[in-house]
């Protein structure tokens, strides 16, 4: 390849750069942007409990409903150590 030429791979990654940043400004200029919440996992989570049951022996307590300690939500908070 002579040197004035330029890759298609170089011309692939400006591109994907430029149509990305022009994507962001267009969303931060005509949509609200919502800020991030943060999210617990059940296992940090004050809500979460442990049961010595066979079938339930994890429990969230703010949806009344059986979990896993991956899971999460953001309406949990971090339990206090």
């Amino acid at each position: 390849m002579s040197d004035d030429l330029i890759s298609r791979q170089a011309v692939i990654d400006l591109m994907t750069k430029e149509i990305s940043e022009r994507i962001i400004q267009f969303l931060e200029e005509n949509y609200e942007i919502i800020p991030k919440k943060p999210v617990v996992r059940c296992k940090d989570c004050k809500y979460f409990a442990w049961f010595d049951d066979e079938k339930v022996d994890r429990w969230c307590g703010i949806w009344a409903n059986k979990t896993s300690e991956d899971c999460f939500c953001s309406y949990g908070e971090r339990r206090k150590t």
